[in-house]
């Protein structure tokens, strides 16, 4: 879990600092994009703390929309320095989605530890 957290915060931080460097005023549609990232992290966040099986499956369901939709469709609409932003966003969305299997992994060992009880 700490391995997904620290590549999480490693993407987050060379965005961050790659959009102060360069002075980015980013297109509405990529600070949206953050913002869905951001809202991703939160049930991330919300999954391992609350112990909720269905919040990691509505990251996953999500999964297709965002790897495969909106992050792809970004990459393609946006120039210059922002296309490695909207590859930044892309991998935190990658992240946040393997990250669950940790926290998944935990839970179903739990359930079935409770199940020989």
């Amino acid at each position: 879990m700490l391995t997904f957290l620290t590549h999480i915060e490693h993407i987050a931080h060379y965005l961050y600092a790659f959009a102060s460097k360069h002075h980015l005023k980013l297109h509405s549609r990529t600070r949206v994009l953050l913002g869905d990232a951001q809202a991703q992290f939160d049930l991330f966040y919300n999954a391992y703390y609350q112990k909720n099986i269905a919040l990691i499956h509505k990251i996953n369901n999500l999964r297709e929309e965002y790897q495969f939709g909106k992050c792809l469709d970004l990459l393609e609409q946006v120039k210059g320095r922002e296309v490695i932003i909207a590859s930044y966003i892309r991998e935190l969305f990658r992240l946040i989605q393997v990250g669950t299997s940790p926290i998944l992994s935990e839970l179903v060992d739990k359930q079935a530890e409770e199940t020989r009880r």
